[in-house]
């Protein structure tokens, strides 16, 4: 059984597992909880990841409707250095752009205008 949840990769069998056997009074290896953990935090970062990216495409659309390209410049740098899905940002720009509201490369003041 623990071998199942380890190669599948199951935090959630791998500990119920593991307090399966400490009920019945058996030694679990520290390296099958240090597993769990690890596991659990493999889980934490790609929830954060799916978090980031839908959050990318609202935030994306808030620059556009403000006309901000150079804030629009910034989201997709920024995912670009996460090595997250920067399309929707790009598609924004390029839209902003093709309207002519941000002539290519120029950004359109940032998130509160020309004045800041």
């Amino acid at each position: 059984c623990f071998l199942r949840a380890l190669a599948a990769e199951d935090a959630i069998d791998l500990d119920v597992w593991s307090q399966e056997a400490e009920a019945q009074q058996l030694q679990v290896p520290a390296t099958v909880r240090s597993a769990v953990r690890a596991m659990r935090g493999a889980e934490k970062a790609r929830m954060a990841e799916l978090d980031y990216s839908a959050g990318l495409g609202g935030r994306a659309e808030q620059l556009l409707g403000l006309g901000d390209a150079e804030g629009l410049e910034r989201l997709v740098r920024e995912a670009v250095l996460l090595g997250a899905d920067a399309s929707a940002a790009e598609a924004a720009l390029a839209s902003l752009r093709a309207d002519g509201k941000a002539p290519s490369g120029t950004g359109g003041g940032g998130i509160h205008g020309p004045e800041g």
